[in-house]
């Protein structure tokens, strides 16, 4: 070409090469694509830089327009200026003076696809259009439904764990899960996995009773606009051999047999001795026991017209063949010295899909191809590497993701991938490569746990940590071992996975001020830990008493009815045979009693003795004669004055000893 024309050419490098410095101070971040639910919100996370100083937020103005087209405003302050489709719909959420440009699109319709750009005007400075970083959205008709996690197996009388979590991409206004039973309070939480995407957790956690059998737990997600998703999981508790409400009361019920049943035995075993003295003639006495108890345009001739575009031809002939030609990976990604970091990776090619043993994968560093840190012959990678990189993705399902083990200080990168297709096409894909940052020490996990720790009560605790090496994920142990935790690992996505632990148990006053340590273990032995301490507050449960109090109860009316109406009869009885026999030895030791009891109160009295037949007691000038009986063996029976017969009454008194001949008064 001759002068002009080098010297045209020379203008535009200049001019590229100037924009993409300028490009580079004045720069934006934004999540792209993002995901949107039709009817609620979204927010597009931005933040945003430009060459000077920090200006104040009330000289900065925030715009978001449509990709190539400044006039069609989906956000300005003077709402004035904004699309009808968009009045009243946005909202700046992000605060400019802080350099943050993040929007918030309310009532999501499923035609806001965008792109969408931000745009800076700085008074009596400068004004921005970002268009290399502009935001695309995702519709999504219908709500994701949200997952549910719970124990595999549920016992009666421990506690069980159910964990509800959804993604969203709306901050503001995050959705809320509500679950099927009220009686217990679940513990929310919202956190950011990053690149605008979020997730909202519920965890509900009680102790099972044979009453939750065969019922269903169903978490419902209500998202911004009150559009609703749920699942539902039905519970099947295996019932636990545990006798100690049975046991408890039955052994105070036996001690209060065994007691009322002894005394009730001796009362019985008393009266009837009683009745048999009666019958026998003999008296005893009776006892009683008692018992209690939670734009550039210029002018140009001809040639420089054709020149510039044939320029244009090749930058968009390059475009077409890089999008062709594509791979993503997540940069920049974390790596703890000494383990181990997956970097994922996907690539595509114009081309039918080759089988694997036709597709060479190879990794090295930014333009340098000869520095490789994987190829499958391993004599091609640079010793620093050998024996620490392999690809854990398949070639054949355009799969590049790569792990590098042993990580040190210095594998910094940035790294490419590059696929050589046998009889086909070799490309370095150097304009997505992994930068790595190093972490000298891994970081402290999270350890979430109720506020208030109730004995008695299930109580939760939850652990967890990020990391980048799913093929090597980090263990976590508790310092308790007497309950199982539940572990889980998921990606969180660009690259990033997390693991969690769920410990519950039920809390006693032995846990009181005790510390509960959770311990994280990377790939290579690397440890990290944190520690809480537990305060248990004393719950208020009388049942331990109340149970064994009304057995005991229940039973000492029991016996205690029983007893009466056995010993009423046996009274009843005695009564009967001293009614009977008036004249016993019974009924004469109490007369005697009576006499002996009367002399006591009656010191003056006077008794004369008289003969055998007769007896006279003198109180006052009163006295009685007793009529003389004589022999049964006389021809005739005698007889008082008033009709008394002498064998009424007396045949106890007289004994007729026959053989002797004898008889008399005994």
């Amino acid at each position: 070409m001759d002068l002009q024309t080098k010297i045209l050419f020379s203008w535009i490098c200049l001019q590229v090469i100037f924009a993409s410095v300028f490009s580079d101070v004045w720069k934006a971040e934004v999540a792209t694509p993002i995901e949107a639910l039709v009817s609620s919100c979204v927010v597009l996370p931005c933040t945003f830089n430009y060459p000077a100083a920090q200006y104040p937020e009330s000289l900065v103005k925030g715009i978001w327009h449509k990709t190539g087209d400044t006039v069609h405003r989906i956000y300005d302050a003077d709402s004035y200026n904004v699309v009808d489709n968009f009045k009243d719909r946005t909202r700046l959420v992000g605060r400019l003076g802080q350099k943050n440009c993040t929007l918030e699109i309310n009532g999501v319709k499923d035609h806001d696809i965008g792109p969408y750009c931000f745009r800076a005007e700085i008074k009596n400075f400068d004004k921005f259009s970002f268009e290399e970083a502009c935001v695309r959205i995702n519709m999504i008709p219908e709500p994701h439904k949200p997952s549910l996690d719970h124990d595999e197996s549920v016992t009666e009388g421990l506690p069980t764990l159910f964990k509800c979590y959804v993604t969203h991409t709306c901050p503001t206004h995050p959705p809320t899960i509500e679950w099927s039973r009220s009686d217990v309070k679940p513990r929310v939480t919202n956190k950011h996995n990053g690149h605008g995407v979020w997730e909202v957790e519920s965890l509900l956690s009680f102790t099972a009773t044979q009453e939750d059998d065969h019922k269903d737990i169903t978490c419902t997600v209500t998202f911004h606009g009150d559009i609703k998703s749920q699942v539902t999981h039905k519970i099947y508790v295996k019932r636990k051999e545990n006798y100690s409400h049975i046991i408890i009361p039955v052994v105070a019920v036996l001690g209060t047999i065994i007691l009322f049943g002894t005394g009730c035995f001796f009362v019985i075993k008393r009266y009837k001795k009683q009745i048999q003295d009666l019958q026998s003639g003999n008296g005893y006495r009776i006892v009683f026991l008692h018992s209690t108890s939670k734009i550039l345009s210029c002018s140009m001739d001809l040639q420089t017209k054709i020149l510039f575009s044939w320029i244009c031809l090749q930058v968009t002939f390059a475009s077409v063949f890089s999008d062709v030609w594509k791979a993503e990976v997540a940069t920049p990604i974390e790596a703890l010295v000494s383990s181990c970091v997956v970097l994922p990776c996907t690539f595509n090619y114009p081309a039918a899909q080759y089988p694997e043993s036709l597709v060479k994968g190879i990794w090295h560093k930014t333009g340098d191809r000869a520095h490789r840190i994987y190829d499958e012959d391993s004599y091609n990678v640079v010793d620093n590497f050998k024996d620490r990189t392999r690809l854990v993705g398949r070639l054949g399902q355009k799969n590049c993701t790569l792990e590098i083990n042993g990580v040190k200080d210095h594998d910094i990168g940035p790294y490419c991938f590059r696929a050589e297709i046998k009889n086909f096409e070799k490309f370095s894909f150097e304009e997505a490569c992994v930068r790595i940052n190093m972490i000298p020490e891994p970081h402290k996990p999270s350890l979430d746990h109720d506020e208030s720790v109730t004995e008695g009560l299930p109580t939760l605790f939850k652990c967890y940590i990020t990391h980048t090496c799913p093929t090597h994920p980090p263990t976590i142990e508790w310092s308790r071992s007497d309950v199982k935790p539940r572990v889980t690992n998921k990606h969180n996505g660009h690259g990033v996975w997390e693991v969690e632990s769920l410990l519950s148990f039920t809390a006693t006053q032995e846990d009181d001020h005790k510390d509960i340590t959770c311990t994280v273990t990377f790939h290579g032995d690397i440890k990290s830990q944190v520690t809480h301490k537990i305060y248990v507050k004393r719950k208020e449960n009388y049942f331990h008493i109340i149970i064994p109090v009304v057995a005991v109860l229940g039973t000492i009316i029991l016996f205690g009815t029983a007893c009466f109406f056995v010993t009423k009869k046996y009274k009843k009885q005695i009564q009967d045979l001293q009614s009977r026999n008036p004249d016993g030895v019974w009924s004469r030791l109490s007369r005697m009693s009576r006499r002996n009891h009367g002399r006591r109160q009656e010191p003056d009295r006077n008794i004369d003795t008289k003969p055998n037949n007769y007896a006279s007691t003198l109180s006052g000038t009163e006295g009685f004669s007793k009529p003389r009986c004589p022999s049964p063996q006389s021809e005739k029976k005698a007889y008082s004055k008033s009709g008394f017969r002498c064998s009424d009454g007396y045949d106890d008194d007289y004994t007729n000893v026959g053989d002797l001949n004898v008889y008399g008064n005994i």
